[in-house]
């Protein structure tokens, strides 16, 4: 009961339940073209990386996964369920980015989200420039580039 995701690009953001991944907010933002800040890895719980902060691979565009929250419902030590956002208790939203989990359970996020920039042709180019720059560097160095894709739901059916 606490994973669902809820994606209306004409209206509000999404809302996201704690239980969801990565991998779940990739795969459903994806199918509006939307995207928001999250981790690197997949399979990682929205939870624990919004409240711990967030670095993920828009970070130096967009900030970190905390940057991009709108938006909380919490339930408080003494069981009150509070929304914190700008226009309603701004303080406790500005204590959840900073302070994490230490002001409530919550229950609810909501972000901002962004157009899907997938990046191929940009992609593409810097694979290209890394090939050239590791081929012209001294015998005794070396480097890597690594290439990651989020395959979602729609192109996983698509792929079978």
């Amino acid at each position: 009961m606490m994973k669902g995701i809820r994606v209306d690009p004409a209206a509000a953001p999404p809302g996201r339940r704690p239980a969801c991944s990565g991998a779940d907010l990739d795969r459903e933002t994806q199918l509006y073209g939307l995207a928001t800040v999250r981790g690197i890895v997949t399979h990682t719980g929205i939870a624990g990386l919004t409240l711990g902060g967030g670095i993920g691979w828009l970070i130096r565009k967009h900030g970190a996964t905390v940057d991009n929250l709108r938006s909380v419902d919490l339930v408080t030590a003494e069981g009150e369920v509070l929304t914190a956002s700008e226009d309603e208790n701004p303080d406790l939203l500005w204590g959840v980015r900073g302070g994490g989990g230490n002001f409530g359970i919550v229950t609810s996020f909501e972000y901002r989200l962004l157009p899907s920039d997938r990046g191929r042709p940009r992609g593409r180019a810097a694979v290209a420039w890394a090939r050239d720059f590791f081929s012209a560097m001294q015998p005794h160095a070396g480097g890597r580039v690594y290439v990651t894709r989020t395959i979602s739901r729609a192109s996983k059916r698509s792929r079978s």
